[in-house]
């Protein structure tokens, strides 16, 4: 479903501009704990403006609290308009000054927010997404995220004794996004930590083109590559997928799979690995370039030469109508994925609506890189 996630990390990778206005460290009352639902891929909880509640994403590559556009005419008038740097260019976002807006007992008497087009993200997730929880309010806590549990905690101190191993300076870049150093197979660069990039991790141009000239041609595919290691810390990580784009960063699917702190108030990231959330990095194993249609089925874009696709007679066009006996309208696009790269020499069945005939084709995965 490659084409859809394209457009939602260009929405989500980073929404920065000049330095934020609202940021100040607050005391919470008492610690404040949300459920959210992993198998979503994103950290979505209520927030609550004028007595209604919505669902906000946390999304520390976004500046600022950020509205849907279609609620902008409960937020008043516009205080500015500002053109803004994001991750695929500029855009222009309207600003408000909004009050009686609040995150669990968080109140905040005066808040400046923006507002988005956020259709396209949530058309993406396949979720209802409101808002945008940015850098400008989530840089006055420390907030953890235990993606097992799923809950994310907004704290006043951290337990001296919890056990994280991993400890990482932040720094900040002007849109006030986190950045961390690494090094990927011994070259050192700067990642973004963004908890609104799904599903794919990426290197900046310059970094990705020279960890490429040293891998072996079996690791290297269209526009990403599968690193020797990543480096942070202490830490080390292997055979990891990055994908080449105008920046560096680290999002859910990376984060996912930790214990995360993210120490605002001191400039540190915790990292302490989950024992129940470990997946292997791997892409669709079919090497055909499937997306939602209007029906909730699945339509073939495209298909890749010399993939297992191919070779079992996929042609774009195809209906896919079921994968492995399972109606695919009933499918979230992660369960999908999962069934699309569960493993080098396993089998998927499909069956697909071609003109109109039902046919069943059978695909023997195979890893692409």
């Amino acid at each position: 479903m490659k084409n859809k996630f394209s457009l939602l990390v260009c929405f989500l990778l980073a929404i920065i501009a000049g330095c934020t206005s609202n940021s100040r460290y607050l005391a919470l009352p008492e610690q404040q704990s949300f459920k959210f639902n992993p198998e979503d891929k994103v950290v979505l909880i209520p927030v609550t403006y004028e007595g209604k509640i919505y669902n906000f994403m946390i999304d520390t590559g976004a500046s600022w609290i950020i509205f849907d556009k279609k609620y902008e005419g409960i937020l008043g008038k516009p205080i500015k308009k500002e053109k803004v740097n994001v991750y695929y260019g500029h855009i222009n976002l309207d600003f408000f000054k909004v009050e009686k807006l609040s995150i669990g007992n968080i109140n905040t008497d005066q808040y400046e927010v923006a507002s988005m087009d956020l259709e396209k993200i949530s058309n993406a997730l396949e979720l209802s997404i409101d808002g945008l929880i940015g850098m400008d309010f989530l840089r006055n806590y420390i907030i953890r995220i235990d993606f097992a549990l799923g809950q994310i905690s907004f704290l006043n101190k951290i337990d001296i004794n919890d056990s994280f191993a991993d400890k990482l300076r932040m720094k900040y870049n002007t849109g006030g996004i986190p950045v961390i150093n690494g090094q990927v197979d011994s070259i050192p660069t700067e990642f973004m930590i963004d908890t609104g990039l799904i599903p794919i991790k990426f290197l900046d141009y310059t970094t990705f083109e020279k960890v490429k000239a040293d891998l072996t041609d079996s690791r290297v595919g269209e526009d990403c590559i599968r690193v020797n290691s990543l480096h942070l810390g202490k830490k080390k990580y292997t055979d990891l997928i990055f994908h080449r784009a105008k920046a560096s960063a680290l999002g859910y699917d990376f984060l996912s799979q930790h214990s995360v702190i993210f120490d605002f108030k001191h400039n540190y990231l915790y990292l302490k690995d989950s024992t129940q959330l470990k997946e292997k990095d791997e892409l669709n194993m079919t090497g055909a370039n499937i997306v939602r249609i209007p029906s909730g089925n699945l339509q073939v874009q495209s298909v890749k030469k010399y993939t297992p696709a191919e070779t079992a007679g996929v042609f774009p066009g195809d209906i896919i109508l079921s994968i492995d006996g399972l109606g695919v309208i009933n499918l979230s696009r992660w369960e999908i994925a999962k069934l699309l790269r569960k493993g080098d020499g396993s089998t998927v069945i499909f069956k697909i609506k071609r003109n109109d005939n039902i046919e069943i084709i059978i695909i023997k995965l195979s890893k692409l890189i």
